[in-house]
């Protein structure tokens, strides 16, 4: 399966010299992130969640939940609450139905209330 995803051009342009420069050479996989010591196997996905933690405590990050679907929800809030469509933030995430992204919707909704100014009497 092939999975197209919008990149800045500053991520584009590390991806690119990771898998130039950096990636060590493992022909058996088309995984873009593979483990650096032999044998060249792709990282797991508690090995991911473990290298963002890792970072995370190093920038003086401390949360409760950190991972690769942590930095997704967040996008994906972010971008319903900078007024994306739906519709495509549904389809950026690989949802099958646009009803599966109203959790990011509620998000937002929580984060309006949260700010909403009362109402004059």
């Amino acid at each position: 399966m092939t999975i197209e995803l919008p990149l800045l051009p500053a991520v584009a342009k590390a991806l690119t010299a990771y898998l130039r420069w950096e990636r060590p050479p493992a022909k058996s996989t088309q995984h873009i992130f593979i483990r650096k010591n032999m044998p060249y196997e792709p990282m797991t996905s508690g090995a991911i969640r473990h290298r963002i933690q890792h970072y995370a405590r190093l920038a003086g990050i401390s949360t409760r939940v950190m991972g690769a679907h942590a930095f997704r929800h967040s996008h994906a809030s972010r971008q319903i609450d900078a007024g994306a469509n739906v519709k495509v933030v549904s389809e950026i995430l690989g949802h099958r139905s646009s009803s599966s992204t109203s959790v990011y919707v509620r998000v937002a909704l929580k984060r309006l209330r949260a700010v909403a100014l009362p109402v004059p009497q």
